[in-house]
């Protein structure tokens, strides 16, 4: 939580050090949130039913790759802001291909789609800053 916080303290270029300070103040802080919200309603979790899906295609080579390439090109330090559509663009379309193509569940896979989504939630967080 506390990694994933987007507080922009340390800026978009984050180094370990300043990330585990991130990890330590805002993971307390969104768990302090958590429990509020749980203890106000009633503390009732709801079930939730997820099927994994194990396809049969094999991922293709060199996606990963391409989703790093993305980023370095788009968002290295600042925002590169003649990268960021196409790369928005090329990652959302990634996650698509991921989540529909039936690739089979491996390790490779879950990179894939980590960093797709993650790439995806960055470039579109910039996107709409700019049209504020």
């Amino acid at each position: 939580a506390g990694e994933c916080s987007h507080t922009g303290v340390h800026g978009g270029n984050r180094l370990a050090s300043n990330s585990l300070l991130e990890a330590l103040v805002f993971g307390r802080r969104a768990a302090a949130e958590i429990q509020r919200r749980f203890k106000s309603s009633g503390n009732q979790v709801l079930p939730y039913d997820y099927q994994i899906q194990d396809g049969s295609k094999i991922l293709p080579s060199g996606i990963i790759d391409e989703i790093k390439s993305i980023m370095q090109d788009a968002y290295f330090v600042l925002p590169n802001r003649e990268r960021i559509m196409p790369g928005l663009c090329r990652a959302n379309e990634i996650m698509r291909e991921l989540k529909e193509e039936g690739y089979k569940l491996t390790y490779e896979y879950c990179e894939a789609l980590s960093l797709a989504t993650m790439a995806s939630l960055i470039l579109s967080d910039v996107v709409d800053n700019d049209e504020k």
